[in-house]
């Protein structure tokens, strides 16, 4: 496990979901490849105490890598008995497992989902997840609360999951679909 012995310096002007723009050396969990051809979950409890940041806020970091066999609407969350601090999940894609956040992409991010019972500073994302795209998830906490974390992962195929439903925008001269008249049928129905 390598340890970054300081952690970098950190601009005061970046955005909770800015990747930092030098590469440090972290450690990272790998989940490894998921086969979520019916489902898949992976869960973890780990703490974000005492470790280096690497991400704004400034608080400690921990570190997961997964990739996905097929696309896939993915949950991760810390909404869980173990969580005792308020939480912040960030997502990002990388180039490639390894050590550093060069190249660090940030796909997106939450601080405290409304939909967890048991925490209101617990985190969650929901996002589908590509085919062979490698992923990295930070656990953090939201400013510089630090603490222990229930994570979660569940994946369903992207064909399974429900879908969102897109969000109408009004047009000035909607456009009519036409519709198909129905066929008459030749034979004689079973009542004649």
């Amino acid at each position: 496990t390598k340890v970054p012995t300081a952690a970098p310096t950190k601009s005061p002007t970046k955005s909770p979901t800015e990747a930092p723009t030098a590469g440090p050396t972290i450690s990272i969990t790998h989940i490894g490849q998921l086969d979520c051809s019916s489902q898949c979950s992976y869960s973890d409890v780990g703490s974000t105490v005492g470790r280096p940041s690497n991400f704004d806020p400034a608080s400690g970091d921990s570190y997961y890598f997964f990739v996905t066999e097929q696309d896939v609407r993915m949950t991760i969350t810390t909404c869980s008995a173990s969580t005792n601090y308020d939480t912040f999940l960030t997502l990002a894609e990388v180039a490639d497992y390894d050590e550093t956040l060069d190249g660090a992409g940030i796909v997106t991010s939450n601080d405290d989902a409304s939909s967890c019972i048991s925490s209101s500073v617990a985190s969650t994302i929901v996002f589908d997840a590509v085919q062979d795209q490698k992923y990295l998830i930070v656990v953090q906490g939201y400013e510089s609360n630090e603490g222990t974390y229930g994570l979660t992962l569940g994946g369903v195929p992207a064909t399974e999951a429900p879908s969102v439903a897109p969000t109408e925008s009004p047009t000035s001269n909607p456009t009519k679909v036409p519709t198909a008249a129905p066929t008459k049928s030749p034979t004689k129905s079973p009542t004649e």
